[in-house]
């Protein structure tokens, strides 16, 4: 690719850095439009990011992979907002509390657990 590791690494850092322009609009979004809309609105974002770092791929297009990157990041802070939201719309107000620890802190983190154990068992070596 031939691009700084600083570009490399804003692949990292740049949802938090989408986190910290767009949460307020997520958030109002949300609240305005509710989780129905907020879940189409988040899996077009998905799939135009995706395509967008798939058209990244080539060396000469590194940028594409960035926009991408950024696209596909704000569904995740729609995400994170989500929770508090959720649990008020579907239980009642004993058990909110823990659906929103539940739904909000915890679920995300085992997802990524199961993907991380489960990744190495699902792809092979090329060796």
């Amino acid at each position: 690719y031939n691009v700084d590791v600083l570009w490399i690494n804003s692949l990292s850092y740049l949802y938090f850095v989408t986190y910290t322009l767009f949460f307020v609009l997520a958030t109002w979004f949300l609240e305005k439009y509710g989780l129905r809309w907020a879940a189409i609105v988040s899996g077009c974002f998905n799939a135009a990011g995706a395509w967008l770092r798939f058209s990244g791929a080539d060396p000469n297009y590194f940028w594409l992979l960035l926009v991408g990157q950024a696209l596909s990041s704000v569904p995740n802070i729609i995400e994170w907002s989500a929770p508090s939201l959720l649990s008020a719309v579907w239980f009642p107000p004993n058990e909110r509390a823990f659906a929103t620890a539940s739904t909000g802190g915890t679920a995300p983190q085992v997802g990524v657990l199961i993907s991380l154990l489960l990744g190495p068992l699902l792809v092979r070596s090329s060796q």
